[in-house]
């Protein structure tokens, strides 16, 4: 039975005690005993009406108190499967380590075995390690010597490399000469041959040697011998360039350049090479041999 409930009763039985003495008072005094018997019943119902609203009031908090042993019971069920869980784990952990202690032991038996006899080959292993020690000395020696070999190897083949790209380079140079060279002879031995005259050509002293540039004419005054040519220092046309004008075939006459405009250039010419006159639309070119 709770404290609460133990109050209960214990108030219940001081209400009748006192209920009981008041009952006996009035009984010996006989004074108005029924008047006084009514009272005491009224103060007696009173009295069990405010002993029922306690006992109400007590069952209530008894019923509070109930439901929060049990829930604290619960409680204790979960913590306590949990516990027996805990004590599993730890019945388990403790058999894990009874046998990793049995394994200790017995590795350690093993290892002072193993240390007798290690004992007994560590000089051995010394004068091992000692030879080991001089041949490693003389691999790294032999190693570094290997290296500087290989890198003055690779060296000498980077510059063999080199010089043979440099002497391909200029065999392949030497051979494009030779035949732009032959070329050249050839064209100028045939123009020869197909225009005497050309033999007799001679560039004004002093005259600038013109990079490869082609041209048309634009516009000419024979009575003045001046020719306009397309090209100028846009072109990177100079003064004292000569050009030779031709029309299909035939070379016409040398000019060379007086004057050079940004897309224009002035020409006067200096040495006819055809009957055939200069003319709007004739092409010219500093190389000969151009067509």
């Amino acid at each position: 039975m709770s404290t609460l409930s133990k109050a209960f009763v214990v108030v219940n039985l001081l209400l009748g005690v006192a209920f009981l003495a008041v009952s006996s008072v009035n009984f010996a005094q006989q004074q108005d005993w029924r008047a006084r018997h009514d009272e005491n019943v009224k103060k007696g119902n009173d009295l069990l009406q405010a002993a029922e609203s306690v006992n109400k009031q007590l069952h209530t908090i008894v019923t509070d108190r109930t439901e929060k042993i049990a829930t604290l019971q619960a409680a204790i069920g979960n913590q306590n499967v949990a516990f027996e869980a805990s004590q599993r784990e730890i019945a388990r952990l403790k058999a894990d380590q009874a046998t990793l202690s049995s394994n200790l032991r017995e590795l350690t038996d093993s290892y002072k075995k193993m240390q007798l006899t290690d004992t007994a080959r560590q000089d051995e292993l010394k004068e091992v390690k000692a030879q080991l020690d001089r041949a490693q000395g003389a691999l790294e020696i032999a190693e570094k010597g290997k290296t500087a070999a290989q890198d003055e190897l690779l060296k000498l083949g980077e510059q063999n490399s080199d010089l043979k790209r440099q002497i391909d380079n200029l065999a392949h140079k030497i051979q494009e000469q030779t035949v732009q060279i032959t070329s050249n002879e050839r064209i100028i031995d045939a123009y020869l041959k197909a225009y005497p005259s050309l033999a007799q050509l001679k560039i004004k002293d002093g005259a600038t040697v013109p990079p490869p540039i082609d041209a048309k004419v634009e516009d000419v005054d024979d009575n003045i011998g001046i020719v306009v040519l397309s090209v100028g220092a846009e072109q990177k046309v100079e003064n004292g360039f000569t050009f030779y004008v031709y029309r299909d075939s035939d070379y016409i006459a040398l000019v060379e350049v007086t004057k050079v405009h940004a897309q224009k250039s002035i020409a006067t010419i200096n040495q006819e090479m055809s009957k055939s006159r200069i003319q709007s639309g004739d092409s010219a070119t500093t190389r000969i041999g151009a067509f």
